[in-house]
């Protein structure tokens, strides 16, 4: 069934010359659809974005320039929707802004800030009014949105993958010896066309198959692993309660896949931890909780992912010049003291140069006010150590905060 957010910009989207009676319809479907959604009923936050998009869209296709007939706004209105609070007065020393809100004296600066707030996440469809179009294919720009109601499974692990024949083969061994095969979900990117990249992707998809997971994704176009992490955790979080998320240089010990869902259950209620990582710091300001973010071996709810992973999809979405300026904006002194706790792996030196998903998590993490719990003893090691490493060259890596090991010492730590 289509989502009042498909209904809305599909008649966006028509001619209401050509098409009146239709687009009557789609409007009249899309009023209908205003309190379907969990928790979404009139006078909450989620009604009232979903009412204002619709009055605004409402007069966008019955203004002059579309349709050569006009309606005032309290026939644009939605029923059920909140009249404009433009009447009430301000405080005093300020006067109207155009297009923002106006309030009353009391909580005048709370509820400015909650228009603001509220206008910077209606901000990819306020795009779509303005007739710049945005690609959106997980439907989780939308403030709004949730992913249908449908039965979960209590635990799934997703293990990230490309050319690391080795390493993914270790660490399939080790879940199935944790008889954890049986939740393992692998995706690998694809080669776009690309003979050697191909043949390589082969031998990496040959070496999944000899273990009983529970799903192999494989692709022939290369999405890049940065969409790919997208793309699977917004995978696993339509279909799973609690995620594993492993990369192919992360390796869980002997007791890993039980201590992830021990723990997960301690943070589950408790909304100022965002997820649990195996692979420790080991610094002094790591004690029971760290206020960094480790995307080496972690996990976390659904529940407590989905809202993040909206932002992170926006983050990855805009132009470089874009993503920089919001960091510059957010990453204020006290939030870059609270996440530049792991010298020299610091987050802020890749935010503040390009986008990367585990920083940029870091980033939106602490702007909630969250930190992250290690497991109580290490579960997952980095083996990406050595040659052929892409970043990780040298002994040095093997100190604090990096603590990596090689392909071949594994089994020393299991």
């Amino acid at each position: 069934m289509d989502s009042f957010w498909h209904i809305c910009t599909e008649a966006l989207l028509m001619d209401p010359r050509k098409n009146p009676e239709g687009l009557a319809q789609l409007l009249k479907r899309a009023e209908d659809m205003l309190h379907q959604g969990e928790g979404i009923e009139p006078g909450n936050e989620a009604f009232d974005i979903r009412a204002g998009f619709l009055g605004r869209l409402k007069a966008q296709i019955q203004a002059p320039s579309r349709t050569g007939t006009s309606k005032s706004p309290e026939e644009s209105r939605p029923s059920g929707a909140r009249a404009p609070e433009a009447s009430l007065p301000q405080p005093p020393g300020t006067g109207p802004t155009p297009g923002k809100r106006q309030f009353g004296n009391q909580d005048y600066y709370r509820q400015k800030n909650r228009a603001d707030r509220l206008e910077r996440q209606n901000a990819a469809l306020s795009t779509l009014l303005q007739k710049r179009p945005t690609i959106d294919p997980l439907c989780l720009a939308d403030p709004t949105f949730t992913i249908p109601q449908q039965e979960k499974e209590d635990f799934g692990i997703i293990l990230f993958g490309f050319t690391r024949v080795k390493e993914i083969g270790l660490i399939l061994e080790s879940l199935k010896r944790q008889d954890a095969l049986q939740y393992t979900e692998v995706w690998l990117d694809g080669h776009q066309g690309n003979h050697n990249l191909k043949k390589k992707l082969e031998i990496s998809a040959q070496e999944v198959r000899k273990y009983p997971v529970k799903h192999l994704h494989t692709q022939s176009g290369n999405y890049g692993f940065r969409k790919m992490i997208l793309l699977g955790l917004a995978d696993m979080c339509k279909r799973y309660r609690d995620i594993l998320i492993l990369e192919d240089d992360c390796f869980p010990t002997r007791n890993a896949v039980l201590e992830f869902r021990r723990e997960l259950d301690n943070i589950r209620n408790d909304p100022g931890i965002f997820s649990v990582y195996g692979h420790h710091f080991r610094v002094e300001q790591e004690t029971e909780t760290c206020s960094r973010f480790q995307g080496w071996g972690w996990a976390t709810t659904s529940e407590k992912l989905l809202p993040v992973l909206r932002q992170l999809i926006d983050c990855y979405s805009m132009p470089e010049k874009d993503f920089l300026e919001f960091v510059r904006r957010t990453l204020t002194p006290d939030v870059k003291a609270r996440i530049d706790v792991t010298e020299p792996r610091q987050p802020s030196y890749v935010l503040e140069n390009f986008f990367a998903w585990d920083e940029t998590l870091c980033l939106l993490t602490a702007l909630n006010g969250q930190v992250h719990k290690k497991t109580r003893e290490q579960t997952i090691y980095n083996c990406g150590l050595g040659e052929g490493s892409t970043h990780f060259q040298g002994d040095h890596f093997r100190k604090p905060p990096f603590n990596l090991i090689t392909p071949d010492e594994v089994w020393d730590y299991f």
